[in-house]
């Protein structure tokens, strides 16, 4: 996977990342009695953020990393956690999208609302497992990649 892949990558589950919590956050902030699944949803997708925003930082320049470094993670492994993020935030997103705009706006769920959710909920308990599988495929790679660093930083 070259360099520009990888970024290219990041910047697109960044920004599809983005998009579902910028649905969910003010769903959260306007239903008085929202959904017990919607606030584990918005943690693990701003945690998702935070994992991708470090990976993105510490592979900022890809041109600079030693062969050693940039064979500890497979490229078939990251194609595979990259795609599985993809499909996950595009399922997600779908569902968000799904539930329809202005749900909620007054501070109370409407009965349509509710109904939609009520018949979406193992849709989103499902996706949400997917969700917290990708984030901890991202910490894994991001810890590895760290490991890496500061064992070389104190082999120097």
């Amino acid at each position: 996977m070259d360099p520009l892949s990888v970024t290219a990558s990041i910047v697109g589950l960044l920004g599809a990342a983005g998009k579902v919590a910028g649905v969910l956050g003010p769903l959260l902030s306007t239903w008085t009695d929202a959904p017990r699944l919607i606030r584990p949803i918005q943690s693990e997708v701003v945690a998702a953020k935070i994992t991708l925003l470090a990976l993105q930082r510490l592979l900022g320049d890809l041109s600079n990393i030693s062969t050693s470094r940039a064979t500890l993670i497979g490229v078939d492994d990251l194609i595979t956690v990259f795609m599985d993020g993809v499909l996950v935030f595009s399922d997600l997103e779908s569902l968000v999208l799904s539930l329809g705009p202005g749900n909620g706006g007054n501070g109370d769920m409407s009965l349509r609302a509710r109904v939609k959710w009520v018949q979406k909920e193992s849709d989103f308990a499902a996706v949400l497992t997917r969700l917290q599988g990708f984030k901890g495929s991202m910490s894994l790679i991001l810890n590895i990649l760290q490991w890496y660093l500061l064992r070389h930083l104190y082999e120097s």
